[in-house]
């Protein structure tokens, strides 16, 4: 039977920042932007109504579930350590990779960017100077793709033609405006534009069904962060830090930037990763000659407030955590301007050969 209330942050690791237990039930302090601070159970803490499946499809939920018991002990054993300690290596990226993959976070900022994505594509084709030329060359990029989405949307009005024939007619009419970008009807940009409109709306859905392959295939890949076999991974401990979870997940800082960011855009050739496992607990990826003998809390917090993009959660509510609420989402977005131009750039010189 499939859950209906699925957690994109899950239990296991906001038992870490718990305020206080009653009757074996775990609670700490939501923070959001619109609303006082307020203690309540974990159970209802980064949740949604199926957030990874539907009623009758509960695949990528219980995938979910799997390698959440893998993780569970490791995270475990790492809370009761008391001092600095350096941990596996393989088990901490599997652990990341997998929190990182699932958060909801993740899904609206990669959905807005295809939203944005989608534009860009649109844009090109349809206005400007040599704009026939450019769809041009993006029918020819994707002529098997466009194939089969023409396909899709005539055999309706050409019922009467076999699948077979259907295929032929296709191609010899991509051909043709491939060659001279001209020859193409008026009707035929329409049917572009409409389906760029759809992909836009469906944006949400087409992220969704991103993220459900990527957790459904749970390998670790060092490539993504583009890590070296040099990258370390400790538990820095302390007792006072008082460290914040947000719903952002994993954050990292590259080699040429000194503020720490979402892990979204590709190839950001990282240096470290942090990601707070308990109010204590601080769990480290990075080079052996560049780890600090301690983190400073407050700086590790107001990271995690401004990157995440609905509400983080704390063992304790005072001044300092208070101060915070006011940063939530500031930098929430994934992408900023360089990483858009860098992958719009991108998008037009493989698409359209810009």
């Amino acid at each position: 039977m499939v859950c209906i209330r699925q957690h994109y942050i899950p239990r296991f690791l906001l038992k870490g920042f718990a305020s206080r237990e009653k009757n074996d039930e775990k609670y700490t302090y939501v923070f959001t932007k619109d609303a006082k601070a307020y203690e309540t159970n974990i159970i209802n803490i980064g949740i949604e109504r199926y957030f990874y499946n539907s009623q009758n499809n509960h695949k990528t939920d219980d995938a979910v579930t799997v390698y959440e018991d893998k993780h569970v002990p490791f995270v475990s054993d790492l809370r009761t350590l008391n001092e600095t300690t350096k941990v596996d290596s393989q088990k901490s990226l599997a652990f990341i990779v997998h929190m990182f993959k699932r958060t909801k976070h993740t899904r609206e900022s990669i959905a807005e960017f295809q939203k944005n994505a989608f534009n860009v594509i649109q844009n090109s084709f349809s206005s400007g100077a040599n704009s026939q030329q450019r769809f041009a060359h993006f029918l020819k990029t994707n002529r098997d793709d466009i194939a089969e989405l023409m396909k899709e949307e005539l055999s309706k009005q050409y019922w009467h033609l076999s699948s077979i024939q259907l295929d032929a007619q296709i191609q010899i009419q991509l051909g043709k405006i491939i060659k001279d970008p001209s020859q193409a009807p008026q009707e035929f940009f329409t049917f572009f534009q409409e389906v760029f409109n759809r992909l836009k709306n469906d944006a949400p859905e087409i992220s969704k069904l991103g993220q459900n392959s990527a957790l459904l295939n749970e390998k670790v890949k060092d490539n993504y962060f583009r890590l070296e076999n040099s990258f370390e991974w400790r538990v820095f401990f302390s007792d006072s830090p008082n460290y914040i979870l947000g719903d952002v997940g994993p954050i990292g800082r590259s080699k040429s930037e000194n503020d720490y960011k979402t892990l979204i855009p590709k190839g950001q050739n990282l240096e470290e990763i942090v990601l707070p496992i308990s109010d204590k607990h601080l769990l480290v990826g990075g080079y052996p000659k560049n780890f600090p003998s301690e983190y400073n809390a407050n700086s590790i917090n107001k990271a995690i407030a401004s990157l995440s993009k609905f509400f983080f959660v704390s063992t304790r509510n005072n001044e300092k955590i208070e101060e915070l609420v006011s940063i939530i989402g500031s930098s929430a977005d994934a992408f900023d301007d360089n990483d858009r131009t860098k992958m719009y750039h991108k998008i037009e010189r493989e698409w359209f050969g810009k």
